[in-house]
């Protein structure tokens, strides 16, 4: 009986010692050479009449998760379903409640549904593949002969090997797509570029100054891409903490809306470089023939005329519009000027507001309408310019919101943070949710610095914000406030949503608890919150009703001991 125990205790000695390079990826492995390769290894190590091996996987359209066979060794490949969904035979079975099962038949003849099917078995396991609280795959096989006592403890240890070689291909996998989406990115940007220096060829200084925004940008984009595929490489090499999955979690949810936000400006920049197109030709085709003949008078009329509209910052309604055209249109018609309704209606397109007095003698030019169309297109030149510079300002402002929730440092300094600025960086990657039906009512107090880990503080406002716009299913007001304390700094998140019912007010704070359906939700966001603020010595508190639900964010001044 000892001398067996021995051999027993040397055989899982010698599984433990092998399976490290085993199931290692090496240079040329794809999924399939793998695969084979590791239930070669179990087939060999524990007497195996037939193995098979699954990854778990989600849907892209739908979210939902499922079971895909990448291997399988023994006669039963043909009969096998390469697809389960959860719960489906014992493998489904195995994945949906994240345990092994066992099996030690007394006879060779018992049979028994694995994979949807049906195999005559004496000893079985269907092992899930577990690492971080999350099931990447399924192995199963069985043997003709009983299983040893400590199979199991042999198993549990080889299954979270195969499950962190499983979440590092996952991992290389959504890089190759990022790779893929920034090229992508990269050869439209400079498409875009080529033709934005052939549009501009003959306006310098408006050239140089989109080719600075370009530049930007493509740096920018270059920038974020590099800063992905290295937290990506971080988290495949090393499994960085909780708070790391979580923000990355959060990230992905963002893109879109983020790209969504990009967009916007680059259109309108777009909108205006063609729209600069159209007047520029005639600018520099008849406008110096035209004031060149001009009298001094008139062409002193014409700057004037361009200053008063571009300085212009009152607008009126279509009410207001219409009566100053009829105004205009008398004074000019008393004074027998020709097409008195088209410049009445030109003048109070481009702005004008003032007196009719001073533009008399330009109006009465015999080639008026051709001065006041070139002034027209002067000003909306002018107009262009003025959008394609807001838009660059929104397009900085987007990407500095990005990159610095996106940022993230494991060995993070403390140093002094800005609260409101906090928390407008995060308002701002969720605008584009926002917009849709959500009031955002801000009332920021004056309130000191505090200190802390910035990256960390933003993921807090992150969490509860994210939270509360699910809450409102994307309707509803959104109050944040901030106020200085004594000892520190209190934020109050507060949303008209449904609210949480007091039997689940203690327990929204355990993880993995979430009311939220299925695919929606980790239930690991506030467990992160609050490990955030033990942290940082800070707490939290909850209050909700029914309409009306307010978390309460306190962090003091400063951090006088940290929990590593």
């Amino acid at each position: 009986m000892a001398l067996e125990l021995k051999e027993e205790l040397s055989l899982l000695k010698n599984i433990r010692l092998e399976s490290i390079e085993c199931f290692r990826w090496r240079k040329d492995d794809d999924l399939t050479t793998w695969s084979e390769r590791v239930l070669e290894y179990i087939v060999k190590s524990f007497d195996a009449l037939q193995a098979s091996i699954y990854i778990s996987r989600k849907r892209e359209t739908t979210g939902k998760e499922y079971l895909q066979l990448i291997g399988c060794w023994g006669n039963l490949l043909t009969k096998m379903k390469m697809i389960l969904q959860p719960g489906e035979g014992l493998v489904g079975q195995a994945y949906k409640a994240q345990r092994s099962f066992y099996l030690n038949c007394e006879a060779f003849d018992h049979y028994i549904e694995t994979s949807m099917v049906r195999v005559k078995v004496r000893g079985l396991v269907v092992q899930p593949l577990v690492y971080d609280n999350r099931v990447e795959g399924i192995l199963e096989f069985n043997t003709g002969t009983h299983l040893l006592p400590n199979v199991k403890d042999i198993l549990q240890e080889l299954a979270v090997s195969l499950a962190i070689q499983l979440q590092a291909y996952k991992t290389q996998e959504a890089i190759q797509r990022l790779y893929e989406e920034a090229n992508e990115k990269n050869l439209l940007l400079k498409s875009q570029e080529e033709q934005l220096r052939k549009n501009l060829a003959e306006l310098q200084a408006t050239q140089q100054a989109m080719q600075v925004i370009q530049d930007n940008l493509e740096l920018t984009v270059k920038n974020r891409t590099q800063e992905l595929m290295e937290a990506l490489e971080n988290l495949k090499a090393t499994q960085e903490q909780m708070i790391l999955n979580e923000k990355l979690a959060t990230l992905g949810q963002l893109v879109a809306g983020v790209a969504h936000e990009i967009n916007t400006p680059i259109a309108a920049i777009k909108g205006s470089i063609e729209n600069m197109m159209d007047y520029i030709p005639t600018i520099i085709n008849k406008m110096p023939e035209v004031l060149a003949a001009a009298r001094t008078e008139i062409r002193h009329l014409f700057y004037y005329f361009i200053q008063t509209c571009i300085t212009e910052t009152s607008t009126l309604s279509s009410k207001e519009e219409r009566s100053l055209r009829r105004q205009y249109e008398n004074e000019l018609q008393a004074l027998n000027i020709p097409e008195a309704r088209f410049f009445a209606s030109l003048l109070v397109s481009n702005g004008y507001r003032k007196s009719l007095e001073p533009l008399i003698p330009l109006l009465q030019e015999p080639n008026s309408k051709e001065i006041i169309q070139i002034a027209t297109n002067l000003i909306n030149l002018s107009l262009n310019m003025n959008i394609m510079n807001q838009a660059v300002d929104k397009t900085r402002k987007i990407v500095y919101s990005l990159k610095n929730f996106a940022h993230f440092q494991a060995d993070e300094d403390i140093r002094e943070i800005n609260v409101n600025d906090s928390i407008e960086d995060i308002l701002t990657l969720y605008h584009n949710q926002l917009k849709k039906g959500i009031t955002v009512i801000r009332q920021y107090g004056e309130i000191p610095k505090i200190k802390g880990y910035a990256d960390q503080i933003g993921q807090i406002w992150t969490n509860i914000i994210h939270n509360a716009i699910q809450a409102m299913n994307y309707q509803g007001v959104l109050t944040i406030s901030t106020y200085a304390l004594p000892q520190g700094v209190e934020v109050c998140i507060r949303d008209n949503g449904l609210g949480i019912p007091p039997e689940l007010q203690e327990k929204i704070f355990e993880p993995f608890f979430t009311t939220k359906p299925k695919g929606e939700g980790t239930g690991i966001g506030l467990d992160i919150v609050k490990k955030i603020l033990q942290k940082h010595n800070g707490k939290i508190r909850l209050e909700s009703q029914p309409g009306d639900t307010a978390f309460f964010v306190f962090l003091p001044y400063s951090i006088e001991t940290l929990h590593t």
